[in-house]
């Protein structure tokens, strides 16, 4: 199959890219830095793209010419002006959704984030409105909401954890340390999209 994914040289979509290029699809790769993506990904095509300023759904046409699959892993934690989250988060991802609709796209894969429904940060808020729009499509999607996601080169929270599970001494915890708490690692949450996108339904 021909897929583009958004935000490849990302911790997840890299994971994603190279499982994909190992089962034998064609892959389009999204990034802001060329270069490093095709030192990543010398067997894939790789096209410019900065979230940040793309969201029309002219620019977005002219990428999915012949692609079966878009999955969509771009997400910013945090920036102090929220209106860059909604546009990264809501405005460019909607235009590339539309677009979708227009090219005949056969399933959208959208990352998302845990807990969406029930947090008020403009990261979770975004992505949930993004996700209700999404369904609200005539097109097939599938919205993949991961824990906490670990592997090597994971960076922000797993990375902390990471870091003082190495310390020498006792680690304070909150409460009762009884928090329910179900991690998981980027290879298998990769293998997970593959066979997703593999399946027949």
């Amino acid at each position: 199959m021909n897929i583009l994914v958004t935000g490849a040289t990302g911790f997840i979509a890299s994971q994603i890219v190279h499982d994909l290029l190992q089962q034998g699809h064609q892959v389009v790769c999204c990034a802001r830095d060329t270069n490093y993506a095709k030192l990543m990904f010398p067997n894939a095509t790789i096209i410019y793209s900065n979230y940040f300023k793309e969201n029309n759904q002219a620019i977005c046409r002219e990428r999915l010419k012949n692609i079966d699959i878009v999955i969509n892993t771009v997400g910013i934690l945090y920036h102090p002006v929220p209106r860059v989250i909604w546009t990264v988060h809501f405005e460019t991802p909607r235009a590339l959704f539309d677009a979708c609709l227009a090219a005949k796209v056969k399933c959208i894969v959208q990352f998302s984030a845990l807990g969406s429904e029930k947090s008020d940060t403009p990261y979770a808020k975004s992505k949930k409105a993004i996700d209700d729009y999404l369904l609200s499509l005539s097109i097939p999607a599938i919205i993949l909401r991961p824990s906490l996601v670990y592997g090597r080169g994971s960076y922000g929270g797993m990375s902390l954890f990471r870091g003082l599970a190495g310390l020498p001494w006792f680690i304070l915890i909150p409460g009762n340390g009884q928090q329910l708490l179900q991690p998981i690692h980027v290879e298998d949450l990769s293998k997970a999209v593959v066979r997703l996108i593999e399946q027949p339904k």
